[in-house]
């Protein structure tokens, strides 16, 4: 049986997906699905480094999807400006919703190819492994209790109820440090995902942008400095009068810290500098992440993209 392809573009924050995966969909009629946690919530646009674009009306008959698609440049882009800040969003969501797209007989029949854009590894391995994940009860009012506790607090939670898991997560990642504890404390057993490879539905091409740290580092403190002259205060200061600041969204870099120079915590320099500094860290985790990925191709240009894409489609 043919397997439907998947072309995938991957790489640290700011090393130019959105730019390459415009290109590759442009050249081989594609349409993009965004594997980015941040720039899936409306009105985080400065803070996430979304794509100008616009809503435009798409007919798919898909329940997840309201037909307003996220165009930029005439591509349509899944699940990017999909839910509102305060709306809970997981991994398995995110699956469910990325399949039923894939699986569209609408966009099968208008475009040759889907493309998988972002930076969010646990997304991206999770489809291109086929992940089975545990199945369990949510819990959405102890999550937003467990959302208001400081992440040391979090932290001495999880490490009592699960020591394996407390030893290797991500200490830094607050939303999967709760949504681990809430699991546990809802279900009353371990949150243990299936992370072995199973038979997959898909044919994958990944495709990782190779750029040098000194190139990345550079990229991501200009990328900083434009979010301030975009206007990234004024767009946190409109946020925080809506949403709760200890609202996971809120969290992510670049609204965490300013929201700490509005209240005083931080100057704006000092703000400014946490930025570009866990930027840094937060891109260095992604390259771990992807590096133990040896089906990954790591290019340095578009001309090398092409045709990898161009010998897969060919196949």
């Amino acid at each position: 049986m043919n397997k439907q392809k998947i072309v995938v573009i991957l790489g640290p924050t700011a090393s130019g997906k959105t730019e390459l995966a415009l290109k590759i969909a442009k050249k081989f009629n594609g349409y993009i699905i965004s594997a980015d946690s941040r720039q899936i919530y409306k009105e985080m646009n400065i803070g996430t480094a979304k794509p100008r674009g616009k809503i435009k009306q798409l007919e798919l008959k898909i329940k997840e999807i309201n037909n307003h698609i996220y165009f930029v440049q005439d591509i349509p882009h899944f699940l990017i400006d999909y839910i509102t800040p305060d709306q809970p969003f997981t991994l398995a969501d995110w699956l469910k919703v990325t399949k039923k797209i894939l699986n569209s007989k609408i966009l099968n029949s208008k475009f040759r190819i889907p493309i998988i854009c972002g930076g969010t590894g646990l997304y991206i391995s999770a489809l291109v492994n086929n992940f089975q994940l545990p199945k369990g009860k949510i819990n959405l009012n102890l999550r937003n209790k467990l959302n208001q506790l400081s992440l040391t607090t979090l932290l001495a939670k999880l490490k009592k109820l699960d020591l394996e898991t407390y030893n290797s997560i991500d200490k830094k990642n607050k939303r999967k440090i709760i949504r681990t504890v809430e699991y546990i404390l809802t279900n009353n057993q371990l949150f243990k995902p299936e992370y072995k490879p199973a038979q997959s539905p898909y044919q994958f091409l990944q495709i990782g942008l190779d750029i040098s740290r000194e190139q990345l580092y550079q990229k991501i403190n200009q990328r900083v400095d434009q979010m301030l002259k975009n206007g990234l205060i004024a767009e946190t200061k409109r946020l925080t009068k809506k949403y709760s600041t200890n609202l996971p969204a809120m969290s992510g870099i670049g609204y965490r810290q300013i929201n700490m120079y509005l209240n005083g915590s931080l100057d704006k320099t000092a703000a400014v500098e946490q930025i570009k500094r866990d930027s840094r860290h937060y891109a260095k985790r992604q390259l771990t992440w992807f590096k133990r990925d040896k089906k990954i191709n790591w290019v340095k240009n578009y001309a090398t993209a092409e045709k990898l894409v161009k010998d897969f489609l060919s196949k």
